[in-house]
């Protein structure tokens, strides 16, 4: 009986938006966030976005926290650190909407159907979409989401993922 070893890798597919529009997200999302901001300077302001987001998220029942996915950080640069805006230039949020176990050392444009939007991924978006304008009145710019596919680690060994996870 051979023991299967689960990829270190794989491959999400879904939809990204800048760190600048995430920020106008969370504050919705999040009204008190704004207020402590006025009232104390962050030293890793992103890293309090992305935190107030999950906080948010899992302050959620089971059933709506299964519309609303858990963040993958992109960096397009050197990590930020302090600096706000290199963050802005550098740092896209993820939410990922399917996803596929990666075969190590293959690269993602061998997964060509991940790079593909789908219905899957439209219907995800809207369902995402509707439940923060219905719950926060926060009207999601849909143009200002980009779709795409990211390599990150798999679920399994990503230390933020709870075994409900499930896309």
């Amino acid at each position: 009986m051979s023991m299967q070893v689960t990829p270190e890798r794989a491959i999400f597919s879904g939809y990204s938006m800048s760190y600048e529009y995430f920020q106008e997200l969370v504050v919705a999302l999040r009204p008190d966030f704004a207020l402590f901001l006025q009232r104390r300077p962050l030293g890793l302001p992103y890293l309090n976005y992305i935190c107030q987001y999950d906080n948010w998220r899992d302050r959620l029942s089971k059933e709506d926290s299964k519309k609303v996915p858990l963040l993958k950080m992109v960096l397009n640069g050197p990590d930020p650190g302090s600096n706000d805006e290199e963050a802005r230039k550098n740092l896209r949020l993820f939410f990922p909407t399917r996803w596929v176990p990666a075969d190590d050392g293959t690269p993602k444009e061998d997964y060509p159907a991940m790079a593909q939007e789908m219905d899957v991924d439209r219907s995800r978006r809207a369902e995402l979409i509707a439940f923060i304008r219905e719950r926060h009145g926060f009207s999601v710019d849909e143009t200002r989401l980009q779709f795409g596919s990211i390599e990150y680690m798999h679920p399994y060994h990503d230390p933020l993922v709870r075994f409900e996870f499930v896309i």
